[in-house]
């Protein structure tokens, strides 16, 4: 049950498909008309793409949450920074002004056009920066309607990064360097000048030495100067540094770090206020030359340690509440360090601001002493403190190098970019299969639509409710045809000789399912009293596509095969085919016939006189029935036992007007046939398209109806029917042609045509 509603389901809308497949090709070409007016008239462009890897230190555990985050924070700043218009215009700049020209201006440019900024403006909208996902790598693309252009503007942009980035980096931990080198320099000379100073004192006073207490005094002022100018120098280098920070951010955030460093929540104050004892004990300690190790010293600098990273998280928070537009997500790094340097630099004031008060003291203790110790301790103070200062800052000036080519950036170009081939946009092929599928989908649901919601008519049963006649017989639809040549075949047009084969279907290939079909037409029609309750029989349809001439001549052969003497009018006089099909002579036929017998009749002669004339003859002298005698003249015998065939005869004009003419003799003829022969087919013309269908269907015993299972609908159906009851015909009933086979009827051999 399940497989033969499948084979229903199947078999409708295989039935859909081809009743309305011109739908599916009009809404496939309506599809396709603006995707080819747009791949044919849209201007190409073209995409370069390069790749640019990089690495940031970060102090995170590689492959920890913070590493991952630092990581992604840092391609989204470099991301938008490929994207700034500053980029734009170094890689604008490092491009020949003569390639610049190549690209197109604008249509309509304003009276204060700038060529320059809408230069710089069109290669910052033409290049895109796309982080690779799970990696440090950047893809930057360039689309421009030039593809060299685009190559060029690429690897330019790659190249103007990489410099960038490195001047940037250097712009950070060089400026360091230089502050460390100029103080170097100066703390050189006052150092030679103390030792000269200190040199001449003791020639001239004959004094070397002090007393112990003197020198320990010394030592420690010397101590607390040094470690004082260390401060002071450090403090510099991370003001420095901290103002180079702040330039980067500067954009985004106007003084967030100022802000947050000189925050002043009562948290935050107490903080700093206890970063402030806390820095001047420890100081202190230190002048007096604790060990670092010392209990003292370890509990002081972890309280300092505690103190700081108290104030730096209340400072972040500082900075949360002042954030407007989200850039510490964008820059949490970069914001994060300059918290830090900001606090670090609070603490080194006030590491000097207690160093101070301690020198203060031992200047206040060393003034005591004799003039002449006193201007001894001074200078050897000036000359152990320059000393001492000049060796750190030379210590620093190593370390600021070995941090200088540490954090010079390993960033490189991984891959150039290459011309393109073939343009980004539009991209033709794949624009065409998006429209030829667009076109399908909307096509078929179309077409389902308009089976759905219109008239049409899906099964016998329908057509019987609609019009009440008989249903007698399903014609498939038949794909493959018989080959070989059949009468006046050979030589034809394809479609010529394939509409000839389908009329001699029965005879060309008797054990296919379409001459199955029409042999079981026969025999329902043989039941209905065929041949022997009435004898002559009318075939027409709604159009001349139907398939009523095939009908008419494979259902004359079917009879003809069973030993019925089958004659086989044509009677198509507009456009007869009956001769083409079984190769016999167009004249004399049906209006040569109708025209000799109405000048017979004028000129009341005998009947067989004018057959005799017509045919150019003798007048024959035998008695016999005039009317017989003459029609036998005109009929053909066909290549075939018991079949004959009555042509349509010469073409005539104002055929409508004749056939009404002859209506009385067609009914004698009529008449007259059905006694030479068993059964008499008329191929009547389209009862849709002229109504000569009528006159013929009302003279002939009976009328068989064919519809076209693929393009009738019930309107059309409802309307043949009025004129066949108007004109008084008699339908025996009704056939349904090329239907599709489903099921096991599809794959039965009653249903299969030979090739």
């Amino acid at each position: 049950m399940r497989s033969r509603e499948a084979d229903l389901i199947m078999a409708r809308l295989r039935r859909a498909f081809r009743r309305r497949k011109r739908w599916i090709v009009a809404c496939t070409a309506i599809t396709l008309l603006p995707i080819v007016a747009y791949n044919e008239l849209s201007t190409p462009v073209y995409e370069a793409t390069t790749s640019i890897v990089f690495d940031d230190a970060s102090n995170a555990p590689t492959g920890s949450n913070e590493a991952l985050r630092a990581r992604d924070i840092a391609i989204a700043n470099r991301v938008q920074e490929l994207s700034s218009y500053s980029f734009a215009a170094e890689v604008a700049a490092t491009i020949a002004p003569e390639h610049l020209q190549r690209i197109p201006p604008p249509r309509d440019p304003k009276p204060d056009f700038d060529s320059k900024r809408y230069v710089i403006d069109t290669i910052r909208e033409s290049i895109t920066a796309e982080p690779v996902r799970n990696s440090n790598i950047i893809t930057l693309g360039v689309v421009l309607p030039d593809a060299e252009l685009a190559t060029e503007v690429a690897n330019a942009a790659g190249h103007i990064y990489e410099l960038r980035s490195q001047r940037i980096k250097q712009e950070g931990v060089g400026g360091l360097r230089q502050f460390i080198e100029q103080q170097l320099e100066r703390t050189r000379t006052q150092l030679e000048q103390a030792e000269n100073d200190l040199k001449t004192y003791k020639e001239k006073n004959q004094i070397t030495s002090f007393d112990s207490e003197t020198q320990e005094v010394l030592r420690r002022v010397t101590d607390a100067e040094v470690l004082y100018n260390g401060a002071i120098s450090k403090r510099r280098s991370l003001e420095d540094k901290l103002t180079a920070a702040q330039k980067q951010i500067e954009s985004q955030r106007q003084g967030l770090v100022a802000a947050v460093t000189e925050a002043t929540t009562p948290r935050a104050q107490r903080l700093k206020e206890k970063l402030v004892g806390l820095q001047l004990q420890y100081t202190d300690l230190q002048v007096q030359n604790y060990a670092l190790n010392h209990p003292k010293m370890v509990q002081l600098e972890k309280e300092l340690g505690d103190t700081k990273a108290s104030l730096t998280e209340e400072a972040r928070k500082i900075a949360v509440g002042l954030t407007v537009a989200d850039p510490i997500a964008q820059m949490e790094q970069l914001i994060s360090d300059s918290v830090s340097m900001g606090i670090e630099v609070q603490a080194l004031r006030a590491q000097e601001g207690a160093l101070q008060k301690i020198i203060h003291q031992y200047d206040a203790d060393m003034g005591k002493l004799p003039e002449r110790e006193f201007n001894l301790a001074r200078l050897t103070r000036d000359r152990d403190v320059g000393q001492k200062v000049y060796s750190m800052l030379r210590e620093r000036l190593e370390d600021s190098k070995i941090n200088e080519a540490q954090n010079l950036p390993s960033l490189r170009v991984l891959d150039a970019a290459m011309l393109p081939q073939d343009p980004l946009r539009p991209r033709k092929a794949i624009n065409l299969a998006i429209g030829i599928v667009l076109g399908l989908i909307f096509g078929i649901g179309a077409a389902f639509a308009r089976e759905n919601l219109g008239t049409g008519v899906d099964h016998t049963g329908e057509i019987e409710s609609l019009t009440g006649w008989p249903f007698l017989a399903s014609i498939p639809r038949v794909e493959h045809l018989a080959r070989g040549t059949v009468g006046h075949a050979k030589g034809m047009g394809a479609a010529d000789a394939r509409r000839m084969r389908r009329a001699l279907l029965s005879l060309t290939d008797p054990n296919c399912g379409g001459a199955e079909a029409y042999r079981m037409l026969r025999t329902n029609l043989q039941f209905r009293g065929f041949g022997k309750d009435f004898n002559s029989l009318a075939v027409t349809s709604v159009s001349s596509t139907d398939g009523k001439s095939m009908t008419a001549s494979n259902l004359a052969i079917a009879s003809a095969a069973v030993g019925l003497r089958t004659l086989l009018v044509d009677a198509e006089v507009r456009r007869p085919g009956m001769h083409t099909v079984f190769g016999v002579d167009l004249v004399p036929g049906v209006s040569d016939l109708m025209n000799a017998r109405l000048r017979d009749a004028a000129a009341e002669r005998p009947w067989r006189e004018a057959s005799a004339a017509a045919n150019g003859g003798p007048v024959a002298t035998k008695t016999t029935t005039a009317a017989t005698t003459a029609t036998n003249d005109f009929v053909r015998r066909t290549a075939l036992p018991n079949l004959s065939i009555l042509t349509a005869g010469t073409p005539i004009d104002n055929v409508h007007e004749a056939i009404s003419r002859w209506a009385a003799d067609l009914a004698r003829l009529l008449a007259t046939l059905k006694q030479d022969y068993d059964i008499v087919i008329l191929d009547s013309p389209p009862l849709g398209i002229v109504h000569d269908a009528a006159v013929l269907a009302q003279l002939a015993d009976r009328v068989l109806f064919v519809v076209n299972g693929l393009r009738v609908d019930a309107e059309q159906l409802q309307n043949a029917k009025r004129l066949l009851d108007g004109a008084g015909a008699r339908v025996v009933g009704s056939v349904l042609n090329h239907m599709d086979p489903y099921g096991v009827y599809e794959r039965s051999p009653y249903f299969q045509t030979t090739a």
